[in-house]
């Protein structure tokens, strides 16, 4: 599925991706941001979450938890693709989440992002069990 995709076709939303990508100036200057800063050399952040093989998640579970790990990050307002599946022993769901925000054209701060998904995964845990 995509999120604050403008399409619903997966093989698409990188092209929307890399557009918000290219404009990410423009974007600041609409937005009235400073144009200043260090380039960014990442653009998109891709993790994975995972369930133990004797979970059985239903998709809208793995939607919910997926959008709800995008929140913890502070990244709720941007656009990504989520492509859940279990062709492992395991069921999992791989998150890409650009790291410009589409409206703003402001490069996310990734710093503590690991703690960040650490603590909420330890909460999604206890919440689960």
């Amino acid at each position: 599925m995509t999120h604050n995709l403008a399409t619903d076709n997966p093989n698409q939303a990188w092209y929307e991706m890399y557009e918000t990508y290219a404009a990410q100036g423009a974007l600041k200057a609409a937005a009235g941001k400073d144009a200043r800063g260090r380039k960014n050399n990442s653009p998109v952040l891709h993790y994975t979450l995972s369930w133990h093989p004797s979970d059985q998640p239903t998709e809208e579970q793995m939607k919910d938890a997926a959008k709800s790990s995008l929140k913890a990050l502070g990244l709720s307002e941007h656009e990504a693709l989520i492509a859940g599946h279990n062709d492992k022993d395991h069921a999992h769901v791989h998150i890409v989440v650009n790291t410009i925000h589409p409206q703003t054209g402001m490069t996310a701060p990734m710093k503590f992002q690991k703690l960040a998904l650490s603590r909420w995964a330890e909460a999604y845990e206890r919440e689960h069990v």
